[in-house]
């Protein structure tokens, strides 16, 4: 048996060398390094081989490395800054590409379907705005149709349009609503040119016809 310490050759069944007295029984990793007795692996050269622990300032926590290093600039030559490579899983090829919809908003609101023209209080006359849909008339500042007269109620009558025709229809009103001098006990169809009184307050309905 050769001594690891001086180099002598010596019987197999030595225990100690010859020549400096080394004891020939202790294993030692090739790094000739003395191994303890019963542990597989050298504790030094597991001590070499552990990595640096970096030690990072308070002010960098939460950063990457490549903040750290382009902030402070980097000490560590050995550590060179890697580009991001996609992993197979979610390679740029397979990601699914969300489609966008375009939301085409109506802007279609009320239009205008007619008009409800009167004489009373002037003479050059004054026109209300008749929507599609419903029209509540009355002296509430609330109602489509505002009339501000003392014969008229706050919810006074109601045109509504409906599938291209004009109907009129009486709210319950305190003096009535006439259509061509009958009174309304019900909703019924209103013709352009109709002569409609609300209260005291005469008007003409005016059908908007377009060209």
């Amino acid at each position: 048996m050769k001594c690891p310490n001086c180099g002598i050759e010596n019987s197999d069944n030595a225990k100690f060398c010859g020549g400096c007295g080394f004891k020939l029984a202790q294993r030692m990793c090739p790094n000739g390094h003395i191994m303890k007795e019963g542990k597989e692996t050298c504790s030094q050269c597991a001590t070499q081989r552990a990595p640096k622990v970096k030690t990072v300032a308070p002010e960098n926590k939460g950063k990457t490395l490549f903040e750290v290093n382009t902030l402070i600039g980097s000490n560590e030559k050995d550590v060179p800054v890697r580009e991001f490579q996609p992993s197979p899983q979610s390679s740029v090829s397979d990601v699914r590409k969300t489609k966008v919809v375009k939301t085409e908003t109506s802007s279609v609101g009320p239009v205008l379907s007619g008009w409800l023209v009167s004489f009373d209080r002037r003479s050059e006359g004054e026109d209300f705005r008749i929507l599609s849909g419903e029209n509540i008339i009355g002296a509430a500042p609330a109602c489509n149709v505002r009339i501000d007269c003392e014969t008229i109620s706050s919810k006074h009558a109601v045109i509504s349009y409906r599938d291209g025709n004009f109907y009129i229809r009486d709210l319950g009103s305190t003096n009535g609503t006439l259509v061509n001098g009958m009174r309304l006990d019900r909703e019924i169809l209103l013709k352009d040119g109709d002569n409609i009184t609300l209260g005291t307050f005469n008007t003409i309905f005016v059908r908007f016809n377009k060209k």
